[in-house]
């Protein structure tokens, strides 16, 4: 069985028992989270649509760290401009508890 859940404006492929790497939850590691649910099924059948409204996937919150770095790098040739720029995303490492 799978979910497809949403979190901070992207969706991830959860099944029992995985791992995900999700934006920063405001929570302390190995408490019990909630995330919502856009549809659910088997390999043979999807459920999607209003049935899952008010449905919840629990997981728990193993670790909170930063992401490798991203380099940013912009240039306007002939300009004589470039700017180089890193960013580390915060991650929460999740793993899912039930469906």
């Amino acid at each position: 069985m799978f979910a497809i859940i949403n979190h901070g404006g992207k969706q991830y492929w959860a099944e029992k028992g995985s791992k995900l790497k999700l934006e920063k939850i405001e929570s302390e590691v190995g408490s019990v989270v909630e995330l919502e649910v856009l549809s659910t099924g088997t390999d043979s059948k999807a459920v999607f649509g209003k049935d899952l409204k008010n449905n919840k996937i629990k997981a728990t919150v193993l670790k909170h760290y930063r992401d490798d770095k991203v380099i940013v790098f912009k240039k306007k040739r002939r300009e004589h401009y470039q700017k180089k720029q890193g960013h580390k995303q915060h991650i929460s490492l999740v793993q899912i508890e039930e469906l």
